[in-house]
């Protein structure tokens, strides 16, 4: 197995543990399970990818596949995703092993990546604006923006 194939497998069971020793919900309640879309290469160059859609790699689809696996034991009734690709294409490969029975991905424009504007592509570490908006809004300042974004 290469070595990112492995790292993504010792990382989805020391994140997402054994799903089913939880308690089900109580009564009347929902669980909510949010998972981040596997890796694009961008994810892999460290750039910035906000709203430009971007497909999965194949270290990508394995995560989205480990998801499923690791959701296997959970009662799952509905799926909604980002209309991005990568979100997409990692609910779909998910859903196919973790509750193949359900309804379709259902695609929510809410769920969309935020726009980061001008620093979309951009490699956040090499980028002072990123870093400077970054600051602002940890220090409270949650009305700056992105530029162009």
């Amino acid at each position: 197995m290469p070595r990112a194939a492995l790292l993504a497998t010792l990382m989805a069971g020391a994140v997402l543990g054994d799903l089913s020793r939880l308690a089900p919900p109580a009564k009347g309640k929902t669980r909510l399970y949010l998972c981040r879309h596997g890796q694009t290469d961008w994810n892999a160059a460290k750039k910035i990818q906000g709203s430009v859609d971007r497909e999965l790699n194949e270290l990508g689809e394995r995560q989205a596949l480990l998801i499923g696996e690791a959701l296997k034991s959970v009662p799952v009734t509905l799926v909604a995703s980002s209309p991005l690709s990568r979100a997409f294409r990692t609910a779909d490969l998910a859903m196919s092993i973790a509750c193949p029975g359900v309804e379709g991905v259902r695609i929510h424009p809410g769920l969309r990546e935020m726009n980061f504007g001008e620093l979309e592509g951009a490699v956040a570490a090499e980028s002072s604006l990123y870093a400077e908006v970054n600051a602002a809004w940890a220090s409270g300042d949650v009305e700056r923006n992105w530029p162009a974004g």
